[in-house]
This record gives structure tokens, C-alpha cells and sequence, in this order.
């Protein structure tokens, strides 16, 4: 559902008070301008015509390539609400803007001094068409943060469209044109929930993929020291909302992760910790090239319901 009046008021109040969005996929939290993961090294894999997705929102990248594919309907969630916001300024821009304008203001650079994220003249071209509530967000957070909007209101990263391309298949001039054809009367379906409750909160829907994407880095934040054996009983239940066949995206693991910061991801990228908890039989690990296409590459671990 939506965002209320007074949750968008409360968002706003929230970035006045702390000047920035949370960090730790809590409540308010940084959004993501556009994917970091390799979607398209793994979805391009699979004939998703005519079939039900369900997927982290994040950036909105995974519904764009999965309905490339042919999927007939992407189902969204996510534990930060302010992603349905994002959601709906990128549906948008996707159906008004140019594919430069569009590359441009979400970030993406065909050279170093191409930045122009969230810029106020590319945003007056869309104003007329979003709605209320995200015009208002949005309008607030240009404003306020201006050339800060990165470092405040969205993760910042290097987006270069060289890499984009690789990653996301609708980045390219020829698929951005007929990704917004094909959502062209389609409405985002947004869950605002995390993992422990979404089971529940799909009420027995069935999907024939879902795709978690490194939700499993932080499972830890919310476990604790059985983190491992906890995000393994959530993956249990959400298989009962698979297809017979059905594949799961049960974690995305990147080729690099900061050693500093080791204590802020869980033990489910590590192969002896997670193959205690996650069979590699059951739970195979698949190699697709990183962000920057070098080694060692990104790894996925999937599972696949039996017929």
C-alpha cells in the first residue's frame, strides 16, 4: 500500500532531525538509485514469460528485468516504505523521460562529469506527471539536500554506464524504450514488510521465482548468533510459496566485502558456515561476473522446488 500523509510527514521529520537517512535496513533507510548485483548474469537464465515473480524491491531493477523476460507480474517488497516512493518517481521517469534524462537523473554516468543525480530540471519534467505524495517527497528531498542527495537520502556508488549495461538488461537504448512499453498500464504491487513476516503476509500466494538478494547479509541483525539456523526456517516457509519447479534466489553473495567491516554481514557468505545450515546438494552456489567483471566473481545461491 501506499505511504500516508503522516508517514511521508514522519519521513520528512525523521531527515530533518537526523540529516540523513538510517543505514541499517530499518525503517526509514538509504535507498538504492539502481541495482549493484549482476540481474541480468543470473535472470537471463530463465524463460519467465508468463510467470509470477516476487522480489526484493530495492531499486526496482529486478521487476524491470524480470518483466523483460516476460514475466506477467512482479510482485515488490521491502522493509524500508520509502521504496515505494522511489518506485513510483522511477515508473515515471521510465514512461517520460529520454533514456539519457533517465540515465542521468538516477545517476548513471557515461563519463565523470556526467552527474546530474535527482536534478531539479530533469525532476520539473516529471512533476506533472507523479503523484501528490511523491511530488512532495521528492520536491522536499531536492531541496533540502541538493548535490548532497547521495550522501543523505540514497546509497552512493559509482554507476558507471558501462557497467550498468552489463548488469541490467533494461539499461541498454533498445530495452529501455520497450521496458517502457511494456509497463505502460501496469501497476506496482509494493509489500512493505521484511523477511520474518513476509511469509505470512503472502497469504499463500504462489510465485514460480522469488529473489531475495542479500537480504542474507544481514539476517544477523535481526537473529542474532542463530541467524543462520532462523533465516533457514523463513526460507522453509517461503517455499510453500513457490511452484512445483519454482526457483528461489536464496542469497547474493558479492566478490568483495569491506574486511574492516566484516561484523556487518553475516556468516551466510562464508562457504564452511552457510554449508552447515544450507546443503550445497540442496542449496547449489552458482559463479556470475561482478560489478566491475573481474574475479573473483559474484556467487548466487539458489534453490529449486521439485515437480
Amino acid at each position: 500500500m501506499p505511504m500516508t500523509k503522516n508517514e511521508i510527514e514522519k519521513a520528512i521529520e525523521y531527515l530533518n532531525i537526523k540529516g540523513t537517512l538510517s543505514g541499517d535496513f530499518k525503517g526509514f533507510s538509504l535507498l538504492y538509485s539502481m541495482t549493484t548485483e549482476n540481474i541480468s548474469g543470473f535472470i537471463n537464465q530463465y524463460d519467465l514469460r508468463n510467470k509470477r515473480v516476487l522480489t526484493v524491491a530495492g531499486s526496482g531493477d529486478q521487476r524491470y528485468n524480470c518483466l523483460l523476460r516476460g514475466a506477467s507480474e512482479v510482485v515488490l517488497f521491502d522493509v524500508n516504505p520509502l521504496v515505494d516512493l522511489h518506485l513510483r518517481l522511477k515508473e515515471t521517469a521510465v514512461k517520460v523521460l529520454s533514456h539519457d534524462d533517465f540515465l542521468r537523473f538516477f545517476g548513471v554516468r557515461k563519463d565523470k562529469k556526467d552527474i546530474s543525480f535527482l536534478d531539479k530540471d530533469i525532476f520539473n519534467k516529471l512533476k506533472n506527471y507523479l503523484d501528490k505524495d511523491v511530488y512532495l517527497f521528492y520536491y522536499y528531498v531536492i531541496n533540502e539536500f541538493r548535490g548532497q542527495v547521495f550522501k543523505r537520502v540514497y546509497n552512493e556508488f559509482d554507476y558507471r554506464y558501462s557497467h550498468m549495461t552489463v548488469l541490467s538488461n533494461y539499461i541498454s537504448k533498445d530495452n529501455y524504450k520497450k521496458i517502457s512499453e511494456i509497463i505502460d498500464g501496469k501497476k506496482i504491487s509494493f509489500l512493505n514488510s521484511n523477511i520474518s513476516t513476509l511469509p505470512d503476509e503472502l497469504y499463500g500466494e504462489k510465485f514460480d521465482m522469488i529473489l531475495l538478494s542479500n537480504i542474507s547479509d544481514y539476517v544477523h541483525y535481526f537473529y542474532g548468533d542463530d541467524h543462520m539456523k532462523e533465516f533457514k526456517e523463513v526460507i522453509d516457509r517461503l517455499v510453500d510459496n513457490l511452484h512445483d519447479g519454482g526457483i528461489m534466489e536464496v542469497g547474493y553473495i558479492y566478490q568483495e566485502y569491506d574486511k574492516k567491516h566484516e561484523k556487518d554481514f553475516s556468516k551466510f557468505r562464508i562457504d564452511k558456515s552457510r554449508d552447515k545450515v544450507f546443503s550445497k546438494e540442496e542449496y547449489p552456489v552458482q559463479d556470475i561476473l561482478g560489478f566491475y567483471e573481474k574475479e573473483p566473481h559474484d556467487r548466487i545461491v539458489t534453490y529449486q522446488k521439485k515437480l
